[in-house]
């Protein structure tokens, strides 16, 4: 079929024929006889049109973030260039291969030369169009019987089968690395330079690396500007060359777990040492788990070929509570993914460190000053982080520094950054906009790419656009701000470096311009590169959400899923924000759902989704399937292992599985006070085993002494199981000292002083107190209540019936937080034994329901009704409410259990 530009269907065509006919030759025969099919060819032409189309604003959109004139050509001529390109006898063995032969021959087409980048942004390009173009052809088949029997004749194999394979390896090939991968002892150079500012101050030996370093696990912890990036790459620079085969380095980028996936399509050859700055900053605020996931997967990964992960991590000592995993205890935690690691920490250095620091500054920045003036520095930084001070002092000093100058400079480095920056505000108003920008997006935690950064400093700050690049230029040269990474100062593609003690200095707050912000990066997204866009607006919504300003966080991740409907991680904190803040279950359902199903192994979305609904949808046991889910990929996940023993024991009345989960969850965290009181309440009130359930509450309130319901539960066990009435009394007090508006806590103390210390007035006063923060709950708390033993799970009240079918009216008033299950039993013989027994399940807003079963003709009838609060947590008693046991006709209008 002739049409203009690239036609499709010869390649495709190729390597389906080469995943199905066993040899070549035959594989050529087979590709000449399905292109004769004039229904196939006609599908994959129509596909074809839509495939240049889209492949051409593509390549456009790149070569305008990329600025790439070579780029830019390609895409004005790619019509001319795609017919010249000939397919006559080409068979492609791989999907690989098929790419690279294609850029082989664009490039062979006179006047085309691309150079590699451009190569490399043609082979992502063409193999993300091929794996789009390959999902509509399979809907294509899925849709028309008539092609789905010719392709069935053609290839004699599950062709939706090999589609989905063909597909999964152009999405391979379409794969961009959120890290570089560098080959060890080669790239080493490279690795320092990543690591290092450019024209840095050789490195002054520090006691932290040893001559000859050993690869190992190493987290380097110490203050801001310490040199502990310093330490990083004198560690690489000394590493013996046999030491690793490859270093992984992290991008900025790489903030989101599903960047985390790809890791598992590497192939290494062999181990591999990852590098990581600022770790503290990767899961700040504990909403994603990167840094684990990536530890995990590279783990899971080389020892699966039988290589070794080492990693060499940096972290500011004052932030460890943003690294996942309680550091630093957790480095002593057998069950933690630090366990293995060994933790460097950066001492404080002394004076010939200093002096020899010093000496070398002042050479790097051509600063003159006598051996007084050094000297008196010294003795200023002696007791500071040594390294960014005197890089700070020397920096900024000028031609010359003198005593006057040292003698006034402030007591911390944090101080002398802050002195210069309010001087910005009034010498250099320009400057001080490109870091007021810069501080912004890092409250947003984007990179600082530098289209970005003159995008906010132009629409939000209303700087000068003529001098924005003289800006950063006196700020990289003359003011020692930042640093440049990249070829040109205000190219797509180019960061900018800050350090975060310089950055503590610029007192701007993005969230005092948060609607400013959003709409900024709406309007103006083309100011990042292409594949950053989602990554940004997810991130800017995370930020937004978290200062509660939930109409911007949904403006974002909807512009995210504009530009990508797949993104599993927008689609994972829409959801979560539907269901906290949105009260709308079912629509967070459905971005749940959607986070599953383009990340099959999104490990917190099945959580998540579980929780949903278990707590919100009422549908417990899908919820203890998805935990389940959960638990496969990860079975030592302890909020997935406790939730699912909540479920269980509550939701599902499994009292023995449930006790299975929560011994699960003690044994991966022994500390978890939580689970050791609801495993206390199962132990008492199912399994009846008080002495085990009173070692439990006693260890949950031993870990945390202020968990109030351990504390009513533990009163409740004391008075009924051990008849220790004045230790019961004090929990109780407790518990309500510690939530003296607990509507439960007043009832249940108002039970207790009522029937086991006889103090009418005061147990009246306590349920007066329930009834008055809790009326619709507690409203008839003041009856009379002794006639149930406290706590007792199991209450029997008999009433007789006539002999025709019956149903059961439990009243409106039963609290529906604590009646779980009606046993209704009826005696025929008159033996007192029951002859027929049936489980009624209590429903939320129901009262009547139909009992099947029973002998018409008549005889006793009762019932048992099981009392248990439905968090799981104590069992209370109370009165029962009137009730009645009527008889009905046979009408299906009663509700059955």
């Amino acid at each position: 079929m002739s049409m203009a530009g690239l036609e499709i269907a010869p390649i495709l065509l190729s390597v389906l024929a080469n995943r199905t006919i066993p040899t070549k030759p035959d594989v050529r025969g087979k590709l000449d006889e399905v292109t004769r099919n004039t229904k196939i060819n006609d599908e994959f032409g129509q596909l074809a049109a839509e495939f240049n189309r889209s492949l051409i604003d593509r390549i456009k959109s790149r070569a305008k973030d990329l600025d790439h004139l070579e780029l830019q050509s390609l895409a004005f001529h790619w019509d001319i260039i795609a017919e010249q390109i000939d397919f006559t006898e080409i068979v492609f063995e791989s999907e690989e291969e098929a790419v690279t032969w294609l850029i082989e021959e664009v490039n062979d087409v006179e006047d085309v030369n691309l150079d590699e980048e451009a190569n490399e942004e043609l082979q992502k390009l063409l193999s993300e169009e091929f794996r789009n173009v390959v999902d509509d052809f399979r809907d294509q088949v899925i849709q028309n019987e008539e092609l789905s029997r010719q392709l069935q004749r053609e290839f004699q194999v599950d062709v939706l089968d090999e589609l989905s394979a063909i597909r999964e390896e152009f999405d391979r090939l379409a794969y961009r690395r959120p890290y570089t991968l560098y080959s060890f002892p080669e790239d080493r150079e490279s690795v320092i330079s990543t690591l290092q500012p450019e024209n840095a101050v050789e490195f002054v030996d520090r006691q932290e690396v040893p001559k000859n370093p050993d690869p190992g696990r190493y987290v380097v912890v110490g203050p801001s500007g310490a040199g502990k990036t310093r330490i990083l790459a004198a560690f690489i620079d000394r590493l013996s060359e046999d030491s690793v085969d490859h270093i992984l380095l992290p991008d900025e980028r790489m903030l989101d777990p599903a960047d985390v996936k790809g890791i598992a399509r590497e192939e290494f050859a062999g181990d591999v040492l990852l590098i990581w700055e600022d770790i503290h900053r990767i899961d700040e605020g504990g909403e994603s788990l990167v840094l684990e996931s990536a530890i995990r997967e590279l783990s899971h990964t080389l020892d699966s070929n039988g290589h070794n992960l080492y990693a060499l991590l940096e972290a500011r000592s004052g932030q460890l509570h943003n690294v996942p995993g309680n550091l630093p205890a957790a480095f002593d935690d057998e069950q933690s993914v630090w366990y293995d690691f060994e933790e460097l920490r950066v001492e404080n250095v002394d004076l010939d460190f200093i002096h020899d620091l010093a000496v070398r500054m002042a050479d790097k920045y051509d600063v003159s000053g006598t051996n007084e003036v050094l000297e008196a520095l010294i003795d200023q930084t002696a007791s500071r982080s040594a390294p960014i001070y005197i890089d700070a002092v020397l920096g900024t000093a000028g031609d010359e520094l003198t005593i006057s100058d040292v003698e006034a400079l402030p007591d911390n480095v944090e101080d002398l950054w802050q002195i210069q920056y309010e001087a910005l505000q009034s010498d250099s108003r320009d400057e001080w906009y490109v870091l007021a920008s810069m501080k912004l997006l890092y409250d947003l935690n984007l990179p600082y790419y530098s289209k970005l950064v003159r995008t906010i400093y132009l629409e939000l700050l209303s700087g000068d656009r003529g001098r924005f690049r003289k800006s950063v230029e006196h700020l990289k040269q003359k003011r020692q701000w930042i640093d440049i990474r990249g070829e040109d100062l205000v190219s797509r593609q180019t960061q900018y470096y800050i350090h975060d003690v310089q950055l503590e200095a610029i007192q701007v707050c993005a969230r005092d311009d948060a609607s400013e912000l959003s709409e900024v990066l709406l309007s103006e997204e083309e100011s990042l590169p292409t594949y950053t866009r989602p990554i940004a607006h997810l991130n800017a919504g995370s930020a937004f959400s978290k200062w509660d300003r939930i109409s911007l966080a949904i403006d974002q991740w909807k512009a995210a899923l504009d530009l990508d409907p797949t993104f599993p991680e927008v689609h994972f904190n829409y959801g979560l924000l539907l269901a906290k803040h949105q009260g709308n279950p079912t629509k967070a359902e459905t971005h749940l759902r959607k986070a599953i199903e383009y990340d099959p192994d999104f490990l917190e979305a099945y959580y998540s989704y579980a929780l949903l609904l278990q707590q919100s949808l009422g549908r417990p046991k899908a919820a203890a399937d998805y935990y389940r889910r959960a638990l496969e990929l990860d079975s030592k996940f302890v909020d997935a292992l406790y939730n699912l023993g909540i479920v269980l024991h509550r939701d599902l009345n499994r009292p023995e599985k449930a006790e299975e989960y929560y011994r699960k969850t003690l044994k991966e965290n022994s500390g978890h006070a939580p689970a050791h009181n609801n495993y206390g309440v199962l132990l008492k009130e199912d399994l009846n085993r008080p002495i085990e359930a009173k070692q439990h509450f006693e260890r949950s309130l031993s870990i945390d002494p202020r968990h109030t319901l351990a504390h009513l539960n533990y009163a409740n066990l004391l008075n009924d199981e051990f008849s220790k009435t004045h230790e019961a009394k004090q929990h109780f007090e407790l518990a309500l000292q510690l939530e003296p508006k607990n509507a439960d806590i007043h009832y249940e103390y108002g039970i207790f002083v009522k029937e086991e210390l006889n103090q009418e007035k005061e147990g009246q006063k306590h349920l007066s107190i329930a009834r008055s923060i809790n009326p619709k709950e507690y409203k008839n708390a003041n009856i009379e209540i002794g006639k149930y033993p406290q706590n007792l799970s199991v209450e029997t009240k008999k009433q007789s019936v006539s002999s025709r079918p019956v149903a059961i009216n439990l009243g409106a008033d039963i609290p529906k937080n604590t009646a779980l299950e009606a046993i209704v039993k009826q005696d025929v013989t008159g033996d007192g034994k029951p002859d027929h027994e049936q489980v009624i399940h209590l429903m939320d807003g129901e009262n009547k329901y139909r009992l099947d079963g029973f002998d018409p003709t008549g005889g006793d009838v009762w019932t048992e009704i099981k009392f248990r609060s439905k968090d799981g947590q104590n069992t209370a008693s109370f009165d029962v409410p009137s009730y009645e046991l009527y008889v009905v006709d046979n009408s299906p209008e009663e509700n059955r259990s």
